[in-house]
């Protein structure tokens, strides 16, 4: 199908979709929103109105704290357009065009202004920053420093983007500032926006040139110090027409990215095929890691099981490889070599990944790689095949790109469905049921509505006193087990004793020559020292496995616990205060297990070394009779190594405190996020009893013989939005058939 046609297709297809949009807009006009549920519909219809007719795929790249999202996007781009750092860098979110008529970069940012009136009343106020080095302390010192609306400079772009994202952080800390970036960072042309071409779509044909294709760094919801993430990647998620979820290949299946996978999970039904994998930093691996099969295998099949994704959207990639030898390509299709006079920071780094970890002029091998372009050219070459980003570009990103137009309207309208059904509807169904209950019913369901919401508060409390019973209790018990095993074996037998000798003089057949010094080494049992060995390690083994099984089961009875609590206050929520609509099911997985390998043999292994003194023997005859000690006795060293109880009690003891502390930490992490998810569903579907109850009070007081016409008027609009949805769904099953043909 030709372009032009294309075209046709997605414009008949946008306008229709506006159209829904309208008319869901209007029926929602007449339906019973709170003020609050309201303000934040109109906020996600605007949303949904604004991508739609701009017809622009938001690729939102999400991920934990570090994963690589900036470095991979820097990779797609094909220069290095974000800044990066060692340190958590990113706040806010950063949007990144693809512009073809853009050959360099040109930076975008509305509320220059306000940053910098920002900027003068947080040194006014005393702010200061600890690190004299930063770009943000700089322009402390400089009193005449603005914020730039627009920069077509990438180093200044890097600065700025490193100082509005530094200021955001100390925003964000301090309450007081929170609600005037609330305020400012509302929709998607609020933040910092990049234009640039894409290098790797440079040679890429559109599948309709009517569309836009933008690509979003995110900051890691994980940072402890900043809870506020979370909220701010929701935001952008619900803001997104597609996801690339980034993981860390060196630390897959981490509890730290647990709740943004179960977050993708929660979204995967309204994404569909509009979700995409990049596991970084693969060149980790090693013979005995897992291979870039087994790698997408245990990401589908373990991490992302729900939601049944395909091979070709899950890819192994070291994305930092990748950019630096896109860097060392294209530099080198302009120029003749690296010049070693003047090494840019890029090709520092590239050239140390491509030799032992720290390329050095000095070294002739080294020097080869810049001095041979051809050999440099080679090694670029290898680096970018082996960061297997090739695939990711060709198969991932040119596909999303391809699908810009349609995947935009059927994100559009996939989520102008879940908004239907999620508001709307939940809100009429219930003005139904509120329209057939008496006054005092309906008080009652309102008093109902508040007792939910407070055992919601005591299922949190009790849990935390259970919490810290189960800590009390587990250390009581190890305290136990350790004192028991220790108890059944003499551990004075665990040791081993070995000989040394020290420097002996030696004489051979004139007891009075010259002494000389021998270091001949006397033979030891090798034997007995390794059954020292296999004693001490099963000696150790029995008492971690013992631990290790107790915390095991005592964990999985808290999990039990707990999720009994959690199932009993969801009945009592279904039944009880939301009449018979259901929760999501929420599971908890609480699973503690001990490491055998946190204490090192160093924590409980001691070495005595004493001096000793034997008699010496010719042909089997002591020589202790001999009145010159040196020649009638040698002296040697007894090395005995032997198991320490107290050392190994301490270390054991240390171990097990902070697996305590960390898994306690863990749980209520865990139980946090269930809490905040119940809370926010609970409460949404609170709010929508709880008004549509009162209003109901309301209307009875004033008349009670319109209720049937009430009913059927709310059914009436039920229907409405029922049509709206098939209509939409029509739409989206042509717009398939299109990214098919």
């Amino acid at each position: 199908m030709s372009v032009f046609n294309k075209n046709k297709i997605v414009i008949a297809s946008r306008q229709a979709t506006l159209k829904l949009l309208r008319q869901t807009k209007e029926i929602a006009k007449e339906v019973n929103l709170s003020p609050d549920m309201k303000k934040s519909f109109n906020l996600d219809m605007g949303n949904l109105k604004q991508s739609t007719e701009k017809l622009e795929l938001v690729l939102s790249v999400v991920g934990i704290m570090k994963a690589g999202k900036s470095t991979l996007i820097n990779s797609i781009v094909g220069k290095e357009l974000l800044p990066s750092r060692n340190t958590a860098m990113t706040v806010i979110p950063t949007y990144i065009k693809h512009d073809k008529s853009t050959t360099g970069v040109n930076y975008q940012f509305k509320h220059a202004e306000k940053f910098s009136n920002l900027l003068k009343q947080l040194k006014k106020n005393g702010f200061n920053t600890s690190n004299e080095n930063s770009f943000i302390a700089k322009r402390i010192t400089n009193n005449n420093f603005t914020f730039n609306q627009t920069l077509s400079n990438l180093g200044q772009v890097h600065e700025e983007l490193e100082v509005i994202n530094d200021i955001c952080r100390y925003c964000f800390e301090q309450t007081k500032y929170r609600e005037k970036l609330n305020k400012m960072f509302r929709d998607s042309d609020d933040f910092p926006t990049l234009f640039t071409e894409f290098k790797v779509l440079e040679s890429v044909e559109t599948g309709c040139d009517v569309s836009n294709f933008v690509v979003v760094d995110t900051p890691g919801a994980n940072e402890a110090r900043l809870p506020i993430l979370k909220n701010i990647v929701d935001q952008q998620i619900a803001r997104s027409s597609a996801l690339l979820l980034v993981l860390n290949y060196t630390d897959l299946a981490s509890e730290a990215d647990e709740a943004m996978r179960q977050r993708i999970k929660e979204e995967a039904g309204a994404y569909k095929d509009r979700l995409i994998v990049a596991v970084n930093r693969f060149d980790a691996k090693d013979h005995r890691s897992m291979k870039r099969s087994e790698t997408v295998r245990f990401v589908k099949e373990e991490l992302l099981d729900d939601i049944q994704l395909d091979d070709d959207y899950i890819f192994p990639v070291s994305a930092r490889n990748a950019l630096l030898s896109s860097q060392a390509l294209e530099f080198l299709a302009s120029h003749e070599k690296f010049e070693l006079a003047g090494l840019q920071g890029w090709q520092s780094d590239f050239l140390n990944n491509t030799t032992s970890g720290e390329w050095d002029e000095e070294d002739e091998d080294d020097l080869a790689t810049i001095e041979d372009s051809k050999e440099t050219l080679r090694l670029a070459k290898k680096m970018f095949k082996s960061s297997q980003i090739g695939a990711f570009i060709d198969t991932a990103i040119t596909r999303a790109y391809q699908n810009a137009g349609p995947d935009t309207l059927i994100a559009s309208l996939s989520k102008l469905r879940k908004l239907i059904d999620t508001r709307l509807v939940t809100c009429l169904e219930a003005d139904i049921d509120s329209s057939r209950r008496t006054i005092e019913e309906l008080k009652l369901r309102v008093s109902q509505v508040e007792e939910g919401l407070n055992s919601l508060k005591e299922l949190m409390s009790s849990t935390e006193k259970k919490l810290m019973s189960w800590q009390d209790n587990q250390t009581t018990d190890t305290d136990d087990i350790i004192k028991k095993c220790l108890d059944s074996i003499d551990t004075y037998t665990l040791e081993f004793k070995k000989k040394i000798p020290g420097k002996q003089p030696i004489w051979f057949q004139d007891v009075m020559s010259l002494f000389k010094s021998n270091s001949v080494s006397v033979s030891t049992d090798k034997d007995c020292e390794e059954y020292f060995k296999e004693k001490l390690i099963k000696f150790v083994s029995v008492i971690q496995e013992a631990i290790d099984k107790k915390l095991q089961e005592s964990s999985a009875l808290l999990a039990e616990d707990l999720q009994s609590d959690v199932s009993n206050f969801t009945s009592f929520m279904e039944k009880t205060v939301l009449d018979s609509i259901n929760l999501t099911p929420r599971s908890l997985d609480i699973n503690i297990q001990f490491d055998h390998d946190a204490i090192e043999k160093n924590d409980y292994i001691e070495e005595e070394t004493k001096t000793k003194r034997r008699a010496r023997k010719i042909f089997g005859f002591s020589l202790a009779w001999f009145p010159f000690d040196s020649i009638a006795y040698e002296t040697y060293k007894e090395t005995t190594t032997k198991f320490n109880k107290e050392s190994y009690i301490k270390a054991l003891t240390e171990q097990l405190k902070a697996i305590h502390k960390d898994n306690l930490s863990l749980i209520k992490e865990k139980l946090q996020g269930v809490a905040d998810e119940y809370q926010y569903e609970i409460s949404q579907l609170c709010e929508i009893i709880q008004y549509s109850s009162n209003s109901a009070i309301e209307e009875k007081n004033r008349v009670t013989e319109e209720e049937t016409y009430r009913e059927q008027y709310f059914r009436s609009q039920i229907c409405g939005l029922d049509n709206i949805s098939i209509n939409s769904e029509e739409i989206v099953c042509g717009l398939e058939k299109e990214k098919e043909a």
